[in-house]
């Protein structure tokens, strides 16, 4: 059999014989990447858990990692490459779809793979649902170790596929600023978890119905009280119905989060705030010239390049240009962010109005494949300093905040912007190769905003550059038209006594691990209560449960004696 016989057979077998691949296939390609459809995820991963659970790994693995490899890997095409040739885009894809199928199936397979070893396979031992918490523990320490060690950071994280868009925003993101994206992907495997259940006992039930029907002398199993899948499918919809309560305690807190607005009858300064976005083959002296009209017309206080604005090839450029920078900043009195490449190093530079460095950035994580192999990553933290605007003609008052940086793939590792939880403004220049990719990174770098309450001016020179507000809320964005002119931006920025405070900022990701800890160690004392005392938890499980029920009961007794007082009214 030749190799496209091969391929064609796999193709049917795939797409054909097993919808349930297509199905993966499909919402891989749409539940991820720059444009995702928000609620893709909540079926996509219920269904892969229901695949990686209930079929023969040595069968199934195969065709499903390449299943989500090829999905996600599309959802991440671009028209526009920033690759010498076909060949090369492809490969990138492969890759990068190949990495999310493995960090998507990893966790589910070590979920398994624990059951089976400690032969606490379903239905469990005593009944007793004791596995629940255990997928969303693997799944969400696995993204957090993604994140923390992957060179593209969180690049294919599930999360994200939660869409934050718009000024609006989107209230389930607002969850980032308790745990970051661990807190929302422990959401999504507490979903997958609950609903994958829902679907293997359901089945379960089903076919046991049916086989116990065929045979006469066989009583129902769905009779017996006893029974164990049915047991677990009782307390399966209990922890829904809880799911349900938190998921809209969520909505509503999150919605009230963003409620969270300028009140405009309050005197509250502004600070004008510019970006400029180079025109191939800029020099220099372009660049000032753009930034003093920034200064000089709008006034910008602080004016930021994309990054990579400018090439320098030896120490006498880096002088020269320096020089100039600082005489145009002390002449037109404002801060100037700027941006180069020298001797393997990707740089941000702060000068403020008295030509002194407010800070030094070197890009701590370059593109793989794209830079990495003629770039070196620096070892520095975002620095956070504080600046004061000085007073001029046009403005007799000063702004004091605290102000930081870091560029493009750097925003998103949210360990390292972290560190600068203290700034009220972060800076962050780009470069993306379009307005696909462009977006799709500015709605990322909106979850750093959520997470440690700062601001970010994002001036991205082939993208989408934005001011993101600390709720990731993009009041003002601009598409890059990528032409051969420079492009000039200005955009106004509140300035307020106290920064937004997040608990994320204060704790980061031990906001999330210390309450999984304490919820371990409550499962941990649930299970040996029960192989102590069995008689007793059961009595006391069985009284919260009639409590429950005769609450049920109570309300819809309720609703009964509303239904039957309105029908009377309209009678008489």
């Amino acid at each position: 059999m030749n190799p496209i016989s091969i391929g064609k057979t796999l193709m049917k077998k795939w797409f054909f014989l097993s919808p349930s691949y297509c199905i993966v296939f499909l919402l891989s390609w749409f539940g991820l990447g720059a444009t995702p459809f928000p609620i893709a995820p909540f079926f996509n991963l219920p269904l892969i858990l229901v695949l990686v659970r209930t079929k023969p790994l040595g069968v199934n693995l195969l065709p499903l990692f390449f299943t989500i490899a090829i999905g996600s890997g599309l959802a991440y095409h671009e028209p526009t490459s920033p690759f010498g040739n076909y060949f090369d885009d492809l490969k990138v894809l492969i890759m990068v779809g190949c990495v999310i199928s493995t960090f998507t199936l990893s966790p589910m397979i070590m979920y398994r793979a624990i059951l089976n070893y400690t032969n606490i396979k379903e239905p469990i031992r005593n009944v007793w649902y004791h596995s629940w918490l255990l997928f969303p523990l693997l799944w969400t320490a696995t993204s957090s170790l993604i994140r923390r060690y992957s060179p593209l950071g969180s690049w294919g994280d599930w999360a994200y596929s939660i869409y934050n868009w718009g000024y609006t925003g989107d209230p389930l993101m607002q969850m980032a600023s308790i745990g970051g994206l661990s807190l929302i992907n422990l959401f999504l495997a507490l979903f997958a978890q609950l609903i994958s259940d829902y679907m293997i006992y359901s089945y379960k039930i089903k076919r046991m119905n049916n086989e116990s029907l065929l045979d006469s002398e066989t009583t129902s199993l769905l009779n017996n009280p006893n029974n164990r899948i049915k047991k677990l499918l009782e307390y399966n919809w209990y922890l829904m119905f809880a799911f349900g309560i938190l998921f809209m305690a969520w909505i509503v807190g999150g919605s009230y989060r963003l409620q969270q607005i300028e009140n405009n009858n309050e005197p509250l300064k502004t600070m004008s705030i510019g970006c400029i976005l180079p025109a191939p083959d800029t020099s220099i002296e372009d660049l000032l010239k753009s930034s003093d009209t920034l200064a000089t017309n709008h006034n910008s206080k602080i004016v930021l390049w994309s990054e990579s604005a400018i090439i320098i090839r030896n120490q006498k450029e880096f002088n020269d240009m320096m020089d100039k920078a600082k005489l145009k900043t002390k002449e037109k009195k404002f801060f100037l962010g700027l941006t180069y490449k020298i001797m393997k190093k990707n740089m941000l530079t702060l000068i403020g109005p008295n030509g002194d460095i407010i800070f030094d950035y070197q890009k701590v994580h370059p593109v793989p494949l794209v830079e990495s192999y003629y770039i070196e990553g620096g070892q520095n933290d975002p620095p956070v300093k504080n600046i004061t605007t000085p007073k001029t003609k046009r403005d007799h008052d000063t702004v004091s905040i605290n102000v930081s940086g870091a560029i493009c793939l750097d925003m998103d590792f949210p360990e390292l912007l972290g560190k600068a939880a203290k700034a009220y403004l972060v800076l962050s220049p780009a470069q993306t190769w379009s307005n696909h990719i462009g977006l799709h990174h500015l709605r990322m770098a909106s979850v750093r905003a959520i997470e440690n309450g700062y601001w970010i001016l994002r001036c991205d020179g082939g993208g989408a550059s934005g001011l993101i507000d600390p709720l990731g809320r993009i009041r003002h964005l601009e598409i890059s038209p990528n032409t051969k002119n420079s492009q000039l931006f200005s955009w106004d920025i509140p300035i307020k006594e106290q920064k937004v405070k997040t608990i994320y900022a204060e704790w980061g990701e031990w906001s999330v691990w210390g309450t999984l800890i304490i919820l371990s160690m409550l499962r941990l004392v649930w299970i040996a209560a029960w192989e102590q005392s069995p008689h007793q938890m059961k009595d006391m499980w069985d009284g919260g449960v009639k409590k429950i029920q005769n609450g049920q009961r109570w309300a819809e007794q309720k609703y009964n004696e509303i239904f039957e007082y309105q029908r009377i009214n309209e009678l008489l």
